[in-house]
């Protein structure tokens, strides 16, 4: 029996006729129809075939539907590179100009600068002639005899101190106060609310032994000297002055 060629790619249920036999596809073998043989024996398997040449692509099939959106991903994209620079606009019209500022503070004066040499000196002009001597004028009239100054205060007599300490008084004014001792000695200046010396008055003080003395101001007041408010040895002497309500200065022979 000749070798019969079926269709390469048929359907389901596609039917193939050669003379009195057909067969229909069953989508896996071709089957005959319309014939009822007694089943023989099955024969030994006859060799295979050539494979037969590949059938016509078939039709596309229609699109199926869209399937569900899927889950947001959580990870992120890499970022994508970055475009090429725009090309720069033109230029805007200029706004008007601000109005001016205030103007600052002076700044301060700098300082003055050198004086400049001194020029030289121009040279001297010649000596002029001398005048005419002119005649003697008369005597004027003698002026009026001022008044008599204030007698210099005199020491009319000595106050002859031999204790350790001494105040003065109000008679040892314009008087000379000796000391005499052979241990150190205090003289005082009394206050002027216990003794009102005349502002003027001067007392000489004289230190006639071997024990220093050693002078105290006023309490309260003012009280001068230099260098110091001691006599500097036996025989040194000193004048106290009153300048002022309770102010004395030491002139003298003093130390420290």
């Amino acid at each position: 029996m000749a070798a019969i060629n079926f269709p390469d790619d048929p359907n389901i249920n596609d039917t193939h006729t050669v003379g009195s036999l057909t067969w229909k596809w069953t989508g896996v073998a071709w089957e005959t129809v319309g014939y009822d043989y007694a089943i023989g024996a099955t024969g030994p398997t006859g060799a295979t075939g050539a494979t037969g040449p590949t059938g016509p692509t078939g039709a596309t099939g229609a699109t199926g539907p869209t399937g569900a959106t899927g889950a947001d991903s959580t990870v992120t994209g890499p970022t994508g590179a970055t475009g090429p620079t725009g090309a720069t606009g033109p230029q805007g019209v200029t706004g008007p100009t601000g109005a001016a500022g205030a103007n600052g503070a002076d700044g301060a004066t700098g300082p003055t600068g050198p004086q400049g040499a001194t020029g030289p000196t121009g040279p001297s002009g010649p000596a002029g002639s001398n005048g005419t001597i002119g005649v003697d004028g008369a005597t004027g009239p003698t002026g009026p005899t001022g008044p008599a100054g204030a007698d210099a205060p005199t020491i009319t007599s000595i106050n002859a101190q031999s204790g350790t300490t001494y105040t003065l008084v109000l008679s040892d004014s314009n008087k000379m106060v000796e000391l005499n001792n052979a241990s150190a000695i205090t003289l005082t200046i009394p206050t002027n609310a216990s003794v009102a010396y005349p502002t003027g008055t001067t007392v000489t003080i004289l230190q006639t032994g071997a024990g220093q003395v050693t002078v105290t101001g006023p309490s309260g007041g003012t009280f001068n000297y230099t260098p110091g408010n001691k006599l500097r040895a036996q025989w040194s002497s000193a004048t106290l002055i009153k300048r002022a309500t309770d102010t004395w200065v030491m002139i003298g022979d003093t130390t420290l």
